[in-house]
């Protein structure tokens, strides 16, 4: 595989794991203390890690917003330098818009 072949699957991995993260921060934003209790009494284990996360959810938020930010900037970065070494810059400018738009869209759930 060429080296513009790994940073294809490198960017799709990357758009892959800001998904992900975006549907994390959705589900912890979205977290109430009581639920969080709820599925303490069903899961003691799980749970009590769910209700500490509801108290103060900052610290993961930050992080996974901190990842999912670098996994969009990274993704986009190696579309544009596969795009801009192929030598052909007008469709390397509109490839990487569309692709700046389509994280930020794809990614946001």
């Amino acid at each position: 595989m060429t080296r513009e072949g790994w940073e294809i699957v490198v960017a799709v991995l990357a758009t892959g794991f800001a998904f992900i993260s975006s549907a994390w921060v959705n589900a912890v934003s979205r977290l109430t203390h009581a639920r969080a209790r709820r599925l303490m009494e069903m899961d003691p284990r799980r749970g009590a890690l769910l209700v500490k996360l509801a108290q103060n959810p900052r610290p993961f938020l930050a992080s996974t917003l901190l990842a999912m930010l670098l996994a969009r900037v990274a993704a986009v970065v190696l579309v544009a330098d596969v795009l801009f070494g192929s030598r052909v810059p007008a469709p390397g400018v509109v490839a990487i818009a569309v692709m700046t738009f389509v994280l930020f869209q794809l990614a946001e759930i």
